[in-house]
């Protein structure tokens, strides 16, 4: 007999200000953070201390001094481009 595989929906909400994921059917998310990405405002600075190319939801929160952030209602009617993408790459991991 086959082994049988058991696969759930994943469902991902990249929200104005939170963004969450779980499965279908769940009462309530697995994962969340704040829709916030944050980028090196200055590279030169952050040489050798082996910086990111973005920072999402908490960790960009705890370096907004050095990152310039984006949140999400700031992209609202935007295209999402590398923004969107890092906030579900962040979720996936």
């Amino acid at each position: 007999m086959a082994d049988v595989i058991d696969i759930q929906t994943l469902a991902i909400d990249n929200g104005t200000a939170l963004s969450k994921a779980g499965f279908a059917g769940d009462d309530a998310p697995k994962a969340g953070f704040e829709s916030v990405v944050g980028v090196p405002r200055h590279t030169s600075f952050m040489l050798g201390m082996g910086q990111q190319d973005a920072y999402v939801g908490d960790e960009a929160q705890r370096k907004r001094g050095i990152l310039a952030q984006k949140y999400r209602h700031t992209w609202h009617g935007k295209k999402l481009g590398s923004y969107g993408e890092n906030l579900t790459s962040h979720i996936l991991q």
